[in-house]
């Protein structure tokens, strides 16, 4: 693996740990507000339609802001990478 593939692996890595972060933060923010846990299973019957829908599209608002965020940190980077890294693929004959 070279320094390049170790880049873009540790890239691709702190995206998941973003988003992993982001869910337990707000995991916690849910239950200190609600003093109930997070409505992960909707199926469930004692889980509120409303609440269910509510967390879903915070959880989904969060985690893709914070990824936005993350991204356009280290998005020149990864730009760099990928201009360095360019496949020439040979002309089928």
């Amino acid at each position: 693996m070279n320094k390049n593939d170790k880049k873009v692996f540790l890239y691709g890595l702190g995206s998941l740990l973003i988003g992993t972060v982001i869910r337990s933060a707000a995991r916690q923010i849910w239950k200190s507000t609600n003093n109930t846990p997070a409505p992960d299973n909707p199926a469930d019957p004692e889980v509120n339609t409303t609440h269910a829908m509510l967390w879903t599209v915070s959880l989904a608002v969060l985690s893709g802001f914070g990824k936005l965020l993350y991204r356009s940190a280290f998005g020149a980077d990864m730009r760099a990478l990928n201009e360095e890294a360019s496949i020439i693929i040979p002309d089928e004959e």
